[in-house]
């Protein structure tokens, strides 16, 4: 839970677990882990209409609008990702370049996009595979012969464990994380003034 929080104090659980790998440790009891692949399934819907927004994914906000067009000339056969797709640029995944999708719209073809299929919080998966612990493990899970070469592909992320409380947990985690992100956002928007 600490890994989760990072920064922020948490109240211990009354019994902890072996996860059954270094990279996690003990987790709490009654949490769950799960590989990545029986939690989301690779999505490949290309546009063919050009009226989607086009997104971007970026280390520091996740998904989001891109505010530049796009190099090419047209966004048709660019993925198409619905809000709570998870979106993975491969190249970029060991450095943050990955979220859970909030919006509607299309990305490049060379990203990864993966539709859940379990009822798991996908805001709550959003803050976990954004928090170091996890980076750490898709660099581990990328091949490439330099680290700027890296790639993270789709069976590298289905081996991927995911933690997983219950959902109602796993809400109320994401939600504690929203209100704590938005604090400290309005706090760097005051300091900047």
């Amino acid at each position: 839970m600490e890994a989760i929080a990072e920064g922020v104090q948490v109240a211990k659980y009354p019994a902890y677990k072996d996860s059954g790998v270094a990279w996690l440790g003990e987790i709490p009891a009654h949490w769950d882990c799960i590989k990545a692949k029986y939690l989301w399934k690779e999505k490949i819907e290309l546009s063919q209409t050009e009226e989607e927004s086009l997104l971007s994914v970026s280390q520091y906000l996740g998904v989001n609008n891109r505010e530049a067009d796009s190099r090419s000339e047209s966004l048709k056969g660019y993925k198409k990702v619905a809000e709570n797709d998870l979106v993975i640029n491969i190249m970029l995944a060991w450095l943050g370049g990955l979220g859970v999708s909030p919006l509607n719209g299309v990305v490049s073809p060379a990203y990864g996009v993966y539709q859940l299929l379990s009822k798991a919080d996908p805001k709550f998966l959003h803050y976990l595979y954004r928090t170091d612990t996890y980076l750490d493990e898709f660099a581990r899970r990328s091949r490439g012969v330099v680290p700027s070469r890296w790639r993270m592909y789709t069976d590298d992320f289905g081996q991927v464990l995911t933690l997983l409380p219950q959902k109602e947990e796993q809400t109320t985690i994401a939600q504690f994380l929203d209100r704590k992100t938005a604090q400290i956002d309005k706090a760097i928007g005051i300091k900047e003034k």
